[in-house]
């Protein structure tokens, strides 16, 4: 049994990491001081928007990014794409997006399991580039930074998130964990409903039992977290829901 993709955003808490953008100096010592902003704790580019241009013509999607790739900062902000379109903001690994220009449409794409397409304007024409994706993984026209193990959130599964970031050996791991009702106050309770597609339904409710599920699923590209009820007649042992 698994929660519902409709109601997960209501049913737990999206833990991001929300760090701050870079300033207004672009001299490079300022440019060194500014874009560690854009770096999480594990000391690598997080994928939040702040976006810049470099002297290379790209976009990035923030300075730290284009630090990593050599380039200086020519300004805050996107290039000038001069009316070619992308609507994943420039050269943006983490989201699948489409660039138009000219009458012509390109869409990031897999060419293998770990391998990316990545399209994005440059001096107004579409230009791309073969992007090995740093997290070893390509899934539907983006490189996956956040990946599980049970293809959560599976309730009866133990299983983990693995947020990826510069290369396929820098990561962060969360499992899936009993925990003391302590840590939080609402909870997804889950019930019957005939007229769901699924069987069942799921909702916010106050925790009551001694111990939680501390589930853990990608939601985005992101870490999303959820204290859930286990069922009755079921118990948490060992990061899942078990009966009997």
């Amino acid at each position: 049994m698994r929660l519902s993709s409709d109601t997960a955003l209501l049913s737990g808490l999206l833990f991001f990491l929300i760090i701050s953008g870079c300033v207004q100096q672009t001299t490079p010592e300022s440019e060194s001081q500014s874009c560690a902003t854009n770096l999480d704790p594990a000391g690598t580019c997080t994928n939040i928007l702040d976006l810049v241009c470099g002297s290379d013509g790209r976009t990035y999607i923030n300075c730290c990014h284009a630090q990593r790739a050599g380039a200086n900062i020519s300004k805050l902000g996107a290039c000038d794409t001069l009316g070619c379109k992308d609507n994943d903001s420039g050269y943006n690994t983490a989201l699948a997006g489409t660039v138009e220009a000219g009458g012509e449409n390109k869409t990031d794409y897999c060419i293998d399991s770990s391998t990316l397409i990545e399209y994005e304007c440059r001096t107004g024409q579409i230009f791309n580039s073969l992007v090995p994706c740093p997290s070893g993984r390509c899934e539907d026209g983006r490189c996956a930074y956040c990946t599980e193990s049970d293809n959560g959130p599976d309730i009866f599964t133990a299983g983990e998130v693995r947020l990826s970031f510069d290369t396929p050996y820098t990561y962060m791991t969360y499992k899936d964990e009993c925990v003391p009702s302590i840590q939080a106050s609402w909870c997804t309770e889950i019930y019957n409903d005939s007229s769901s597609p699924t069987g069942y339904g799921d909702r916010i409710v106050r925790c009551t039992d001694p111990l939680l599920l501390r589930e853990t699923s990608c939601k985005y590209g992101f870490l999303a977290i959820y204290y859930v009820n286990c069922p009755p007649g079921s118990v948490c042992l060992n990061g899942k829901c078990v009966y009997g």
